[in-house]
């Protein structure tokens, strides 16, 4: 994203969030608007890149930018509206619908939780779209605290989130899905200590105990920034605070037929422990 983004706005109806109209909407930036037939008068909007909102974030392979967006009133005394917002750009629109309605789905599950950043809207650059969302300073991602190499992690931090990471796999497995990138920079926490979901990007539906082991298994490797350095947690730790974790919570999520086989995914894991979390001595 350039230093700032620049568009006329225009709105789109939630339920009207389709391939077909958001092709034939205008380009810019589209907000999603609860009202079924939302006033269109254009109104200026702009987006002023924020790098300070980057921070810590940096570590992004899909390019989100993050800034303050900027909606003018309808005349030059309205006051303004500003929101700091992610803009992450989509391989498709195929992808982008995809992720809001996963994200939908995700923030409907408990009334008054977010699990997800809350989808604001799109941007729509000819043939190109991102999904813009809320910003928020307050969701910190683990990899600050775990796998940052300026701070060696103690005990509690590590329990923390190797215990959140597992919880927010067994609150995904409860909902039917796999995370699909499951690494320590998607695993997150608000200021009120509850599980966050980051980057929905891969996830789908859970089909098998296999697809768990994958989740697991490179959340795993990331520990290490897949073999690039000495892994922050040791086989112990992670047993401890992330398989215990999530066996206890599992059971009820998959029927007795699977759990035989969910049993045997810890147990594979448990094997790979020693040969991937390699500590320094």
């Amino acid at each position: 994203m350039p230093e700032y983004l620049e568009s006329k706005l225009s709105y789109i109806h939630p339920p009207d969030v389709t391939i077909s109209n958001l092709k034939n909407s205008p380009e810019g930036i589209i907000l999603l608007s609860d009202v079924s037939k939302p006033d269109q008068t254009p109104l200026d909007v702009r987006v002023d890149k924020v790098p300070k909102y980057a921070e810590g974030r940096e570590d992004s392979v899909y390019q989100v930018q993050f800034g303050d967006m900027t909606i003018s009133g309808q005349t030059e005394s309205s006051p303004k509206t500003i929101q700091p917002v992610a803009i992450k750009p989509a391989d498709s629109l195929n992808r982008a619908i995809r992720e809001y309605n996963i994200t939908k789905y995700l923030n409907s599950r408990e009334e008054g939780r977010r699990l997800t950043f809350q989808v604001l809207g799109f941007t729509r650059w000819g043939g190109n779209y991102s999904v813009i969302t809320e910003f928020e300073s307050g969701v910190v991602t683990y990899d600050n605290t775990i796998l940052n190499e300026a701070h060696k992690p103690t005990e509690s931090e590590i329990s923390e989130a190797l215990t959140t990471a597992a919880l927010t796999l067994v609150t995904l497995n409860d909902f039917g899905l796999m995370h699909g990138d499951f690494q320590v920079k998607n695993t997150a926490r608000d200021i009120n200590n509850r599980v966050r979901i980051v980057d929905l990007t891969e996830m789908r539906k859970l089909n098998s105990p296999d697809d768990t082991f994958n989740d697991i298994a490179l959340y795993m490797e990331s520990l290490s920034k897949f073999g690039t350095r000495f892994s922050p947690v040791s086989p112990q730790q992670f047993d401890e605070y992330f398989l215990k974790t999530y066996e206890k919570n599992i059971p009820d999520v998959f029927p007795e037929s699977k759990r035989l086989e969910v049993k045997m995914a810890i147990h594979a894991l448990r094997d790979m422990l020693d040969v991937t979390l390699i500590t320094p001595q």
